[in-house]
């Protein structure tokens, strides 16, 4: 059995997986060429920003961030049209106080 670790980077902003081989050799990969987004409703709003925070010159600061969305044919599981939401940091996909708890859990 192969198991593996995947860890997100926020200082390079990128996912690193690194695993051992057939041979016990570890392996490592970074992916760096990801987009982290979650779905909405397509109807749902969809406010512009939503604020990440961010470490500045020692501080730790919140910054408004800028939600990107993208239509395409995605639909839940009761057949509803959804809309992807990308945002900059995969770290605060759990916590986007902009759309609150009853637009991240229902779809």
């Amino acid at each position: 059995m192969i198991y593996m670790i995947i860890c997100y980077t926020d200082n390079t902003r990128s996912i690193n997986l690194r695993w051992r081989d057939a041979e016990n050799e570890r392996q490592e990969k970074i992916v760096t060429d990801f987009r982290p987004y979650f779905f909405i409703k397509q109807t749902d709003k969809r406010p512009e920003t939503y604020k990440a925070k961010e470490f500045i010159n020692g501080k730790n600061r919140s910054i408004p961030w800028p939600f990107l969305y993208e239509e395409g044919d995605w639909v839940n599981l009761e057949g509803r049209q959804l809309t992807k939401v990308i945002v900059g940091k995969p770290l605060t996909l759990h916590r986007q106080e902009s759309y609150g708890s009853k637009h991240t859990k229902q779809m």
